[in-house]
């Protein structure tokens, strides 16, 4: 299709009557830039865009802002785990527009519950929010719109907005903003709902109806210029999706669904983005004390919960339930050696079992940083394809957690938690990575690595066996990454 001129895309044509009351402000001229040239260099930033299945895969710590953690549930998430040329950071901030409590972040991180493309007494819409976005300087968008719409029309209007056109010239003005400001735009097609009427199917204003025609023009943009389409209708955009991709409510993905989508979007994210020369997170300037872990000393103290070998300066343990599980080491291709668990589940009535992996606490001493500083932190990781680990936490933690947080004395301070390791059937190589500040004014005095730096979880029903392998840590010193994203 011809691409709709910038004054057609924001002033006028189709879409003026649907954009009409749109603070205009946001729908003025904005400064055109040429897209550049594919593929990106490695570190591209990278920014989920939309509603509440962008909002749903992280939470800032509050109150205080005590910090941000990431979960399964995310889809950019999972994709940050599977491949790290990607910068897909996220920082607790109190001044995102729109977004308040548990909510407040920025950097990769756009999303609002109940959000649409224009706004609603509720929630700021995406049209709105484009001048916010476009100030992180991002490199591609996915943008992730358009449920909401389909479900109570543009703006949130049951009356004559509720229909396909109205929400595919919204779509099309949102695009346009976004690749006329230099941004390339990966679409991502539109889930169907269970919450739907099931008998809403025949009506002009069928929210099934809608959803093929938005869809179906959704997958018609693919070869737009700076438009890619991220198209799993084939998952989850009919009646026919399977339920269990989704949340309790039928709306929001599970993090099997997030995992899914997640595979679809990450061979389109890698053609536009070079990878670093090295696949795995360097160990240079590595301050974690026991780098590599080395070493095989026998495990005790667990009541035989847990037998075998456990690395210096780590301690194993069963936290949750009577499953048992083997430690073992190996070595590992990407340097060092793995700390390796067989686990056997046990069906004790609990559903989730737990795993935890501790060590001394850290002291700033000892790492080698000061108020102000931050600390990139990475921990590389393998899981089988056991069934086990596909767990089912309603709050999206995934299978594996890696928890970074800081303690004045015994009070936490500030904390940066990557919650996100999941695994499909065929199993999953992959990093957890947070970035950690040292937030000035804190008091803070350690890493609280004694509680819960490592959590494992898996399902207590499962048959067989399951096998994870953990590497050590890798804990750098940086420079403030919120400057890359305008945010300090």
């Amino acid at each position: 299709m011809n691409r709709p001129t910038r004054r057609t895309a924001l002033l006028g044509g189709a879409s003026s009557a649907i954009l009409a009351g749109a603070p205009v402000a946001n729908l003025l001229a904005q400064e055109t830039k040429p897209l550049p040239r594919l593929p990106l260099q490695p570190g591209a930033k990278v920014v989920g865009f939309g509603h509440s299945f962008i909002q749903f895969g992280a939470n800032a710590i509050m109150p205080g802002m005590m910090g941000e953690e990431r979960n399964a549930r995310g889809v950019l998430n999972q994709v940050a785990m599977l491949d790290q040329r990607f910068n897909l950071d996220i920082f607790a901030t109190p001044d995102n527009p729109g977004f308040t409590g548990t909510n407040a972040l920025s950097g990769a991180h756009q999303g609002i519950g109940g959000g649409h493309l224009m706004s609603t007494p509720h929630a700021l819409g995406t049209l709105e929010r484009t001048p916010y976005v476009l100030a992180r300087y991002p490199q591609i968008i996915y943008l992730d719109i358009g449920t909401n719409d389909i479900t109570s029309g543009v703006g949130g209007s049951y009356g004559t907005n509720r229909n396909a056109a109205a929400v595919i010239a919204a779509l099309d003005t949102q695009i346009n903003r976004l690749t006329e400001a230099g941004v390339f735009v990966v679409i991502q097609t539109v889930a169907f709902r269970f919450d739907w009427p099931q008998t809403d199917t025949a009506s002009p204003k069928s929210r099934f109806i809608i959803l093929n025609q938005v869809n179906d023009w959704i997958k018609a943009q693919a070869g737009r210029p700076g438009i890619q389409v991220c198209d799993t209708t084939a998952i989850d955009g009919t009646q026919t999706a399977d339920r269990e991709l989704f949340g309790p409510d039928g709306i929001h993905p599970a993090p099997i669904l997030a995992r899914k989508r997640a595979e679809t979007l990450l061979p389109i994210l890698r053609a536009m983005v070079s990878p670093y020369p090295s696949s795995h997170p360097s160990t240079i300037d590595n301050r974690f004390p026991h780098a590599g872990f080395p070493g095989a000393n026998d495990i005790t103290g667990d009541d035989g919960r847990i037998t075998g070998k456990v690395a210096n300066g780590l301690r194993i343990a069963m936290h949750t339930g009577a499953s048992t599980a083997v430690a073992t080491k190996q070595p590992s291709d990407r340097g060092g050696e793995w700390q390796v668990l067989t686990v056997t589940a046990e069906n004790d009535g609990t559903p989730l079992h737990e795993i935890r992996l501790t060590m001394r606490d850290l002291t700033l001493n000892q790492l080698g940083v000061v108020d102000g500083d931050w600390l990139e932190c990475h921990l590389p990781f393998e899981l089988d394809g056991w069934a086990g680990w596909r767990t089912a936490d309603p709050r999206g933690q995934g299978t594996l957690s890696f928890n970074n947080e800081l303690f004045a004395g015994s009070t936490l301070a500030y904390a940066s938690n990557d919650k996100s390791g999941f695994t499909d059937t065929k199993g999953t190589q992959g990093v957890l990575s947070t970035k950690l500040m040292i937030k000035p004014g804190l008091a803070i005095s350690s890493l609280r690595y004694s509680i819960r730096p490592i959590q494992i979880r898996f399902l207590s029903t499962a048959p067989g066996h399951g096998t994870i392998k953990i590497g050590a840590p890798i804990l750098r010193k940086i420079a403030d990454p919120r400057k890359v994203w305008m945010l300090s």
